[in-house]
């Protein structure tokens, strides 16, 4: 009984320790206020990263966009408001007019399947703080546990922060059917049905998303501004260890939210981030630390980034 007791002790100490390791772990991060006081402080350059990200992209695809696929997204349009004023003879017009423009597009680029037509982006910030976060999460899980599948769509649909590049394109394959079908409805004077057609086609433009997350992008940037902080002659200790943690907690908030999967990638990152500030602590060298850390974000962030959706 003695030797069972001191297993049970020795089990309890474990716990115990282990939980108080946890919870020191956790004490690491940032309050509140120290987030917002240097994502205040690094708003400008923020802004100008998420320009140097976004601009070259929009750049790309604007320069792939067919303005003769633009030209029949506009005359779809127009031709849903001949088909409301029930102008037959000019819906049709401009019907055959989309078709024929179609004809050619699919012969001049017969190895692909759609075409862009429009492309924006957005910055999409719903939700910072981590305590939040979990604490929708398990509101979220509960709910989905209860049935109440609506109100967690709700819920995790405002768990995002992110730049959101979304890309429409007009589908060349199935585009030229919609139109046909429309012609024939409008010669039948079925023009409501020849609407909804032509509305359903617009509807269906393939969407492209492509997501960068903002708080890779905002720890990115922090990092910049301590290696920049690092070389100045007074160096302040106490404010550089402040923005590593606050690095630190907008990395634990891309995991939260679920950008990237949870495991090895998080972890690696959270270590180096930990080394750093070791570093950083004893006045050790930790500028080629830092390289290598953004440099393993940046690589991260691109991943995700890669990782197109289509709709």
């Amino acid at each position: 009984m003695k030797k069972l007791a001191y297993v049970v002790l020795g089990v309890f100490i474990l716990v115990f320790l282990w939980n108080s390791i946890l919870f020191a772990q956790n004490q690491q991060l940032p309050d509140e206020k120290s987030v917002y006081q240097v994502i205040q402080e690094i708003a400008p350059l923020l802004d100008k990263e998420i320009k140097k990200e976004v601009d070259p992209i929009l750049k790309k695809v604007k320069k792939d966009i067919s303005q003769e696929a633009v030209k029949i997204v506009e005359n779809s349009s127009k031709i849903i408001e001949l088909l409301d004023k029930k102008q037959k003879d000019d819906a049709l017009s401009l019907i055959e007019t989309n078709i024929g423009k179609l004809e050619i597009l699919l012969k001049e680029y017969p190895e692909i399947s759609f075409l862009p037509v429009s492309v924006e982006a957005r910055v999409i910030e719903t939700i910072t703080y981590l305590d939040l976060i979990k604490k929708d999460k398990e509101l979220a899980k509960s709910l989905i546990e209860k049935g109440y599948l609506q109100d967690a769509r709700h819920l995790l649909e405002g768990m995002v922060s992110e730049i959101n590049i979304q890309e429409k394109n007009l589908p060349l394959i199935t585009y030229p059917d919609a139109l046909s079908m429309a012609a024939v409805l409008t010669k039948k004077g079925e023009f409501d049905k020849a609407k909804n057609v032509i509305q359903e086609a617009l509807n269906a433009l393939i969407i492209k998303e492509n997501i960068i997350p903002l708080p890779l992008v905002r720890a990115q940037v922090i990092l910049k501004k301590v290696l920049a902080m690092l070389k100045e002659k007074d160096i302040q200790k106490d404010k550089i260890l402040r923005y590593v943690g606050v690095a630190d907690y907008e990395i634990t908030v891309a995991e939260e939210l679920g950008y990237g999967k949870r495991g090895e990638e998080f972890k690696d990152i959270h270590d180096r981030i930990k080394e750093i500030k070791q570093k950083i602590s004893e006045n050790q060298e930790s500028k080629g630390l830092l390289n290598e850390l953004m440099k393993k974000i940046n690589n991260f962030k691109e991943k995700i980034f890669n990782k197109k959706e289509e709709k």
